[in-house]
Formats: C-alpha cells, sequence, structure tokens
C-alpha cells in the first residue's frame, strides 16, 4: 500500500498522541500522590466540585498541549512500525508503573 501525505499526517497525530500519553501517564502517579498529601486536593475541589474531576481537567490540558506540541516534531518524520511498537510498550509499561505507584501508595497510606 502506497503511503501518501494523509497517511503520513496521521502518523504523526497518532506519534504525538502515544508520545503525550505516556507523558500524561507518568504525570499521573506522582500528581495522585501528591493531591492526596497536600492542600492541593482542597483547591481542586473547591474549584472543580471534585478532586478527581480537576485532576482529570489538569491531566487532559497537558495531554492536547503536548500532543499540539509534538505534532511539528513528528510531521515530515518517517516513523516506523518498530518505532511506533517500542513507544506503545513505553505506554504499557508506564501505566503498570503508575497503577503500581497508586496502588501502593494506597495501601501504605491508608492500610487497605
Amino acid at each position: 500500500m502506497k503511503e501518501g501525505p494523509v497517511l503520513e499526517r496521521n502518523k504523526a497525530w497518532a506519534m504525538s498522541a502515544l508520545t503525550s500519553s505516556i507523558v500524561t501517564t507518568l504525570i499521573n502517579g506522582p500528581l495522585t500522590v501528591i493531591k492526596e498529601l497536600s492542600p492541593l486536593m482542597g483547591t481542586l475541589k473547591a474549584v472543580f466540585g471534585h478532586h478527581w474531576t480537576g485532576q482529570g481537567v489538569i491531566l487532559l490540558i497537558i495531554f492536547i498541549a503536548l500532543t499540539l506540541g509534538s505534532y511539528p516534531y513528528y510531521k515530515g518524520r518517517s516513523i516506523s512500525e518498530p518505532t511506533f511498537k517500542k513507544l506503545t510498550l513505553l505506554l504499557v509499561a508506564a501505566v503498570f508503573i503508575m497503577l503500581f505507584l497508586i496502588l501502593g501508595f494506597f495501601i501504605y497510606e491508608y492500610q487497605i
């Protein structure tokens, strides 16, 4: 299958979103812990009605900003399938690492 400009543009967006997902995931874990241990939870609750809503909004803004910001980097570059697969595996690893960070924190903090 011949790759035209539409496919290349979509690859750039996919790589941008994938990169942003990795960074946003790696921010989410520490943000959750910091929020639980600081007055940030009260601030988010006051502004957004619930602290999880506020955290979601913050992470969404980060994701959108990073996706839009990294798109020019990937635009026009040759993106190989192995590179895409490596970043996908990195995202899966980031999700599991942050899962264990958050789970470990709540088990330690609240003796679940």
